[in-house]
């Protein structure tokens, strides 16, 4: 995704004339990237933007996550959970992604607890055709779905069904 944004950026920027209107990818993506950000960062006044890293032009161009204060980091420095978030929803992104199926093992890895119950909702609102079949140990993500989209994959005679209870840690796939 960090690299999509950075060429198409520099596509943009080298070929104004030459691009058609309805190819604009990279107002597209970054638009989409920051509004997804937005959901697991609603209190932030930031966004993602792609400049070059300093003034020699040799240096090349980055994205960074940028805030009102100017204060500018750059996307590799992020933490583990969200540069996970910046990967999968890119991913999605990238495959313009609009139907079918979408298959997560763990979503909530390396992610804030809060942001957990947050994962599904925002897959749902951002790719709204998606069906989605996620592997989770997480009560959040879990609890983040309806009774009717739970399905547990161990049958009910096993040991292991008896000892996990719903909001608590398991396996179950939503």
């Amino acid at each position: 995704m960090k690299q999509h944004l950075i060429n198409s950026r520099a596509h943009k920027l080298m070929s104004q004339d030459t691009l058609p209107k309805d190819s604009d990818t990279f107002s597209e993506n970054i638009r989409q990237i920051n509004d997804i950000w937005a959901t697991f960062h609603p209190w932030a006044d930031e966004a993602f933007v792609v400049e070059p890293v300093n003034t020699d032009p040799s240096a090349g161009f980055d994205v960074f996550l940028s805030s009102k204060n100017g204060r500018k980091i750059p996307v590799d420095a992020l933490s583990s959970g969200q540069l996970e978030l910046f990967g999968l929803f890119g991913v999605l992104m990238l495959e313009k992604f609009t139907d079918g199926i979408v298959v997560i093992d763990e979503p909530e890895l390396h992610l804030d607890p809060q942001w957990h119950a947050l994962m599904v909702r925002a897959i749902r609102r951002f790719f709204p055709s998606a069906q989605l079949l996620v592997a989770t140990h997480s009560p959040q993500v879990y609890d983040s779905v309806m009774s009717f989209e739970r399905h547990f994959l161990i049958p009910e005679n096993d040991p292991r069904a008896h000892a996990w209870k719903p909001r608590k840690e398991g396996i179950a796939a939503v």
